[in-house]
């Protein structure tokens, strides 16, 4: 875990339990728990932009991305299937954003070739995904499926709303957790890359917050297991080697992130725990500016004109 050759870098501390003080995580600077501080910013050295490097390597990538047909082989009259994974927020997210780009794409502002599918199932966290993904190959999106968009919590937010006690998840310290987390996101992301050879790419982004639930601030700290794997990748990590003949994952790179601290209310459902249409609009327009601004993602999102091919 490298968290710890982070601590040197800090800006700035938060008190773990203090929600008032606690800031988006692009935002935070450093972060203090157990006696320790630890770098925020979405990428290694408290940054936000993407390695150049990295960015590069992406951007090859996605020159690649073409219309595929049932086969998996480029055809003109094909797909660019986009899939998407994770719990019943990013099933009510990535919902709306599938319904957006379908319009978008019939008005000529998307490339009218991207579709999105949704495996996202509710009460599904990461845990439960890794666990699927270590006896089979995770399922409901095409096989031709290019490009991955995996929003994802570990908590279990139903078992501790009914049963009125911390799931096993939470019981673990913040280190601890991050690791878990971290590496169930490895199990998943060479599963997927496993059962869907044609998938090149990965947007990967923690949910939004949750002290509704009384689980904050640990969704928050989730952001630290996502940098810690795309630090790890950024490392050239054997387990997430994303090119060549041992290759094991998809490229990958932050999409939308959308945890505020406490939200405007509108954004929740009666519930306050599942979004409204507010809600489901603010999430999808995050991860959608995210992806129309990017390089990486611009070549295969908007028409192939505006893209520049």
């Amino acid at each position: 875990l490298c968290l710890m050759c982070w601590s040197a870098r800090v800006l700035e501390a938060a008190e773990p339990k203090d929600l008032a003080k606690l800031k988006p995580f692009p935002e935070q600077g450093a972060y203090e728990k157990d006696g320790k501080k630890y770098e925020c910013g979405l990428y290694p050295g408290g940054k936000n932009e993407m390695p150049e490097a990295h960015r590069k390597a992406g951007e090859k990538i996605t020159a690649t991305v073409v219309p595929l047909n049932a086969s998996g082989k480029p055809d003109a009259n094909g797909l660019i299937v986009l899939g998407a994974a994770g719990h019943s927020n990013p099933r009510e997210y990535f919902g709306a954003y599938k319904t957006f780009i379908a319009e978008e794409g019939k008005k000529g502002t998307l490339n009218p070739k991207v579709i999105l599918m949704s495996a996202c199932q509710g009460g599904k966290m990461c845990q439960d995904w890794a666990a699927q993904c270590r006896t089979g190959t995770p399922g409901g999106i095409p096989k031709e499926m290019q490009v991955l968009f995996l929003l994802t919590s570990y908590h279990n937010a139903s078992r501790d709303a009914t049963e009125k006690k911390q799931p096993e998840a939470l019981k673990l310290s913040f280190e601890e957790r991050t690791k878990a987390m971290k590496n169930d996101l490895v199990v998943i992301l060479q599963a997927f890359v496993k059962g869907y050879p044609q998938l090149k790419l990965a947007y990967v982004s923690c949910d939004t917050w949750r002290g509704n639930s009384g689980l904050e601030p640990e969704v928050w700290e989730e952001a630290f297991a996502f940098k810690d794997l795309i630090a790890d990748q950024l490392k050239g990590a054997p387990e997430l080697a994303y090119e060549g003949p041992n290759r094991k994952a998809p490229w990958l790179a932050w999409g939308g992130y959308i945890w505020e601290n406490n939200p405007a209310k509108e954004r929740f459902a009666k519930d306050g725990v599942h979004p409204s249409e507010a809600g489901k609009a603010f999430a999808y327009g995050r991860w959608h500016e995210v992806l129309t601004k990017d390089s990486t993602s611009r070549g295969w999102l908007l028409p192939p004109q505006a893209a520049g091919r």
